[in-house]
C-alpha cells in the first residue's frame, strides 16, 4: 500500500468508528475533524446525533430541493425527486448543519466519510460521482 492509499484507509483517520474507505484522499475525513463546527462527545459519530436523521428525512430533503429549484437555482441534472437529487439535498443541508452555515474558505469542502456513507446507504445508486470542487452544472 502506498502512503496515499494508506491515508485513505479509515484506520488512519477515523475516530468515530463509522468511516468507510472513500475514493480519494480529499474525501477521507472523519466527523471529528477540526474543519467542522459541530462537535460530538469523544467516540460518538455525527450520524448518531438526534438531528441527523431529521435532516436526511425524505420529506425534508424534498422540501429543500423544491425550495432551491423554486428560487431559480438549478444545480442538479434534473428537477426530479430521485436518489441522486436527494443525496445532493442531504449533502447541502448537512454541510450547512456541520459548518453552522459558515464557509471557512471560498472553496467547497468534502463531508466526512461517515456522513457520506450514511447518506449513500439511505439513498443508494449504482454509481457515485464523489466529491467535486464545483458543481458540474457550473463547469459548462
Amino acid at each position: 500500500e502506498t502512503s496515499e492509499t494508506a491515508s485513505a484507509d479509515p484506520k488512519y483517520y477515523c475516530l468515530c468508528g463509522n468511516c468507510t474507505r472513500m475514493a480519494t484522499l480529499e474525501e477521507s475525513s472523519c466527523c471529528t475533524s477540526n474543519k467542522f463546527n459541530l462537535k460530538m462527545p469523544p467516540g460518538i459519530c455525527t450520524v448518531e446525533h438526534a438531528d441527523f436523521s431529521t435532516i436526511i428525512h425524505r420529506t425534508v430533503l424534498e422540501i429543500n430541493l423544491k425550495t432551491v429549484w423554486n428560487s431559480g437555482i438549478v444545480d442538479t441534472d434534473s428537477q426530479e425527486i430521485n436518489n441522486k437529487n436527494l443525496r445532493y439535498s442531504a449533502y447541502r443541508s448537512l454541510y450547512i448543519w456541520l459548518c453552522k452555515g459558515k464557509r471557512k474558505r471560498s472553496i467547497r469542502t468534502s463531508l466526512p466519510s461517515c456522513v457520506v456513507s450514511a447518506v449513500r446507504e439511505k439513498y443508494p445508486d449504482e454509481s457515485y460521482s464523489g466529491f467535486l470542487q464545483k458543481s458540474p452544472v457550473f463547469n459548462s
